[in-house]
């Protein structure tokens, strides 16, 4: 049996390299981990992992915000798309920034 699980996340990077992730069930608590008198560089986007029962993870892929957008597919390590992000996922994200006044630390 294969299964399919979509996670928020808010990355933190130093330079390229990724120091600090976290996973949440929408985008307004990964977002809300991120105080706005924090500095540093946070990104922001979808996990995916593709599982089966006798495999952990087959297949990884994200999807990032980027100018308050969210990519419309996923892709791998290695930049191919691998599926298209549901539209509810593209709607948490306008319907969060629509209605908080001030997210910058978000974008």
């Amino acid at each position: 049996m294969q299964r399919t699980y979509v996670e928020w996340i808010v990355e933190e990077l130093v330079g390229e390299e990724i120091v600090d992730v976290n996973h949440g069930s929408s985008y307004a608590e990964v977002c809300g981990w991120v105080g706005a008198g924090e500095h540093g560089v946070f990104r922001f986007g979808l996990v995916r992992d593709y599982c089966s029962t006798s495999a952990p993870i087959i297949e990884r892929s994200w999807s990032y915000v980027v100018d308050g957008l969210l990519s419309p597919d996923f892709t791998d390590s290695y930049g191919n798309s691998v599926a298209k992000v549901a539209q509810r996922y593209h709607r948490e994200l306008a319907k969060f920034h629509l209605t908080t006044r001030f997210c910058m630390v978000c974008l």
